[in-house]
C-alpha cells in the first residue's frame, strides 16, 4: 500500500469517526435541519439543471420570478461536478450531501498531507499537516456546513507557489492558477481568501527569497503575477455573475453585519463542549447566531505547544545555518508574521475580547480590506480566517515532526494531537421526509410542465427556527422542480418580506390576480397546518369563484384559472406649475381589466414614464 493511499484511507476513516453516527444512515438522514438541507437542495438542483437544462443552471427554483437565485448562496460547483456520476448512478440527495461532508474532510486532509510531505520530505510531517488542517476545532464546529469543510485546493496552490518561487517554471505557474481557480469554484469564501493568501505570502516570500541570478528573481515574479492573473481570468465567469446579482439586488455585507460573525479572544480560548480532552475546562456557553453557535476555536494545549516548539527549532536552526542561504533565518519569522496577520483578520473589523462585545474605537485591518479588496464586501464571517491560522499552526507542527529523529517520537506526537482533538459528536440526525399524501401530490406535479406554485400555509419569519419550515419545503421541491416565490438562502431578494406579507392574504382577489399575473399556476395546501380561519376562507372562495380543487388525502391542490393579463396603461399626473429641475410627486394610475402588479424580472417589471410640456419632452424616467 503506497503512502498516499494509506493517507486517503486514514483521513476517510477519520472523517467517518468525527461525523458518527451519520455513517449509519448515509442515504436517509442529515446532521441537522438547516445548512445540510440547503446544501442538499443546491447539489440536487445543480445535478438536475446540468442533466436537463444547463442554460438554467443559475436560475434555481426559489424566489420566483427572480433570476440567478442559485447565486444567493454558495454554489459548490466543482464538488457538484465531482459528485454528478454518483447522482447519475441513482444516489439520492441526502446520500450525495453526506458524501460531500466526508469528502470535505478527506480531500482537505490529503492535500495538506501532500503539502507537508513536499515541504519537509517526510510522510509524518504530511500526516500531521493534513490532519491538523482538516480536523481542528474550527472544522469540527462546522460539520453541518459542508461548504466550510472543502479547503482541498488551497494547500495544493501553496505547494505550487513554493515550487514556482524555488524554480520558476510555466508548469508550476499553470498548476498554481488551476488550484487557485478550483478553490474559488468549490467555495467562494475560501477562493477569495486564497487569492489574498497567495498574493501576500507569494509577494513577501519572493521579496526575501535568495536567487542566484537577478533574471531568475524577475522570472519568478512575472510567472507569479501571470498565475494570479490567469486564475482571476478563469474565475471571471462566476465572479461576474455574482457581481451582477449583488449590484442588481444590492447584496453586500456591511461592517455592522460582519462584526457579529468575527472571532474574539473568548472564541480562541473556547473549546468545543464535546471535546473529550479540554471540553470539561475550556468549553464556554457561546452565543448562537442564526442557526449555529459561534465557533469555538481553541487549538488545544498540545497542538499549541508543539507549534511553538516547531517555531523555536526552526528559528534556532536558521540562525545557526552557515550555508549559502544567508537569509534562511527570515522564514520562521515570516511564517509567524503570517500567522499573526491572519489571526488579526479573524477578529473582523473591531477588536473583541468577549463575543458580541466589540470595541468600535479599535478599528482593525479587516475593515480596510472589506472596503478596498474586491469580493470582501459580500463576505459576512471574518472568523473563517481561522482556516489560514490553522494552516500555519499545522506547518509548524509538521516541521517539529521533521526535526524528530525517531519514528516512535513522531508517532507519539501524531497520536497525542489526534487524541486531543477527539470529540463525541453531539449530532442529532434529521430525516427530511414527506407524508404519503404530499408524495402523491408531488408525483402529480412532477408530471406537469415545469411552472410555478405557491405552498400554503405561508410560514412566518418572525424568529429563530422559522427557516426550518421553508428549508424543508424547499428541499421537497426536488421531487417536481416547480418554482416557488419563497425560499431560504444566504440573501433574500429585495422587498421579499413585503411579498411574504402580501401573499398571506390569499385568497383575496388582488392576491389571486397577482399570482395569475406572475405566472403561478398552482396552489398546494395542507389544511392541517393552517390556522382555524384560513382553510374555511379558501373553501368559501373556491365555491364562490367556481375553482376546481383536487386532493390526495390531507393535501389539496388548486389550479388557478388562466386569465390573460393585459399590458397596463400608465398615466402620470403632474401639477401644471412643475418646473424643469424641480421636485414633484407623481401619482401612477394603472388602467386594465384586471388588477396588474409590477412583477420583478418579468415583462411587467419596469415602467417607463415620459413627461411632455406641449411638444417638448422634459423628463424620462423608469421604475426600478
Amino acid at each position: 500500500m503506497s503512502p498516499l493511499f494509506r493517507a486517503v484511507v486514514g483521513y476517510f476513516f477519520a472523517a467517518i469517526i468525527v461525523t458518527f453516527p451519520l455513517v449509519l444512515s448515509l442515504d436517509k438522514s442529515l446532521s441537522d435541519p438547516v445548512d445540510p438541507v440547503l446544501n442538499s437542495w443546491i447539489l440536487a438542483w445543480e445535478h438536475y439543471a446540468l442533466l436537463n437544462e444547463p442554460g438554467e443552471l443559475f436560475n434555481a427554483n426559489i424566489f420566483y420570478p427572480y433570476k440567478n437565485t442559485l447565486l444567493y448562496s454558495e454554489t459548490l460547483l466543482l464538488p457538484s461536478l465531482l459528485l454528478l456520476p454518483i447522482q447519475i448512478a441513482g444516489a439520492n440527495a441526502v446520500l450525495i450531501h453526506n458524501l460531500l461532508v466526508l469528502l470535505g474532510f478527506t480531500l482537505t486532509g490529503i492535500s495538506g498531507y501532500l503539502l507537508g510531505r513536499w515541504l519537509f520530505r517526510n510522510a509524518w510531517s504530511g500526516w500531521l499537516l493534513g490532519g491538523i488542517f482538516a480536523f481542528n476545532s474550527y472544522t469540527l464546529s462546522n460539520i453541518g456546513q459542508a461548504q466550510l469543510l472543502h479547503l482541498e485546493w488551497l494547500p495544493l496552490a501553496l505547494l505550487y507557489l513554493g515550487k514556482l518561487l524555488r524554480v520558476p517554471t510555466v508548469r508550476s505557474a499553470a498548476l498554481l492558477a488551476a488550484f487557485l481557480t478550483a478553490q474559488f469554484y468549490t467555495t467562494i469564501y475560501y477562493g477569495i481568501f486564497g487569492f489574498l493568501l497567495i498574493a501576500l505570502v507569494g509577494g513577501v516570500v519572493w521579496l526575501f527569497m535568495d536567487y542566484a541570478r537577478v533574471e531568475v528573481r524577475w522570472r519568478a515574479l512575472v510567472l507569479l503575477a501571470c498565475a494570479i492573473g490567469l486564475a482571476l481570468l478563469l474565475c471571471l465567469p462566476l465572479g461576474v455573475r455574482y457581481y451582477e446579482v449583488s449590484q442588481a439586488n444590492h447584496f453586500y455585507r456591511t461592517l455592522s453585519e460582519a462584526w457579529p460573525f468575527s472571532a474574539s479572544f473568548e472564541n480562541w480560548l473556547a473549546a468545543p463542549p464535546n471535546n473529550l480532552t479540554w471540553g470539561w475546562y475550556f468549553a464556554k456557553d457561546l452565543p448562537v447566531l442564526g442557526a449555529y453557535q459561534i465557533d469555538a476555536l481553541f487549538p488545544g494545549i498540545i497542538l499549541a505547544l508543539a507549534a511553538i516548539t516547531g517555531l523555536a527549532l526552526w528559528l534556532a536552526h536558521a540562525l545557526t545555518n552557515k550555508g549559502r542561504r544567508g537569509a534562511a533565518w527570515r522564514w520562521p519569522l515570516l511564517l509567524l508574521l503570517a500567522l499573526l496577520f491572519f489571526f488579526v483578520l479573524s477578529f473582523g473589523p473591531y477588536f473583541q475580547r468577549e463575543s458580541l462585545q466589540p470595541d468600535f474605537a479599535q478599528r482593525l485591518p479587516y475593515a480596510w480590506i472589506h472596503e478596498w479588496v474586491p469580493g470582501f464586501s459580500a463576505l459576512r464571517a471574518p472568523v473563517r480566517f481561522a482556516t489560514t491560522v490553522y494552516l500555519g499552526l499545522a506547518t509548524l507542527v509538521a516541521y517539529l515532526a521533521y526535526r524528530m529523529r525517531r519514528r516512535i517520537h513522531r508517532m507519539a506526537l501524531l497520536m497525542l494531537i489526534a487524541v486531543e482533538a477527539v470529540a463525541v459528536t453531539p449530532m442529532t440526525t434529521f430525516v427530511p421526509a414527506a407524508t404519503s399524501d404530499l408524495q402523491q401530490a408531488q408525483r402529480w406535479l412532477a408530471e406537469q410542465p415545469r411552472g410555478a406554485y405557491l405552498e400554503l400555509p405561508i410560514y412566518s419569519f418572525a424568529g429563530e427556527g422559522d427557516e426550518l419550515q421553508w428549508l424543508e419545503s424547499q428541499f421537497q421541491s426536488i421531487n417536481h422542480w416547480h418554482a416557488s416565490p419563497f425560499g431560504y438562502s444566504g440573501f433574500f431578494p429585495p422587498r421579499h418580506f413585503e411579498l411574504h406579507d402580501f401573499l398571506t392574504a390569499f385568497p383575496r382577489k388582488e392576491v389571486v390576480a397577482f399570482l395569475q399575473a406572475s405566472g403561478i399556476e398552482w396552489v398546494v395546501m395542507q389544511p392541517a397546518k393552517m390556522s382555524a380561519d384560513e382553510w374555511p376562507a379558501i373553501q368559501e372562495a373556491a365555491k364562490e369563484r367556481g375553482w376546481q380543487l383536487q386532493h390526495w388525502g390531507e393535501v389539496w391542490l388548486l389550479q388557478l384559472p388562466n386569465v390573460p393579463v393585459q399590458e397596463p396603461q400608465v398615466s402620470y399626473h403632474v401639477p401644471e406649475v412643475a418646473q424643469r429641475g424641480g421636485v414633484v410627486t407623481i401619482g401612477a394610475v394603472f388602467v386594465s381589466d384586471q388588477p396588474v402588479p409590477v412583477v420583478a424580472d418579468s415583462d411587467l417589471g419596469s415602467v417607463k414614464a415620459e413627461w411632455w410640456q406641449g411638444e417638448r419632452r422634459v423628463l424620462t424616467a423608469s421604475s426600478v
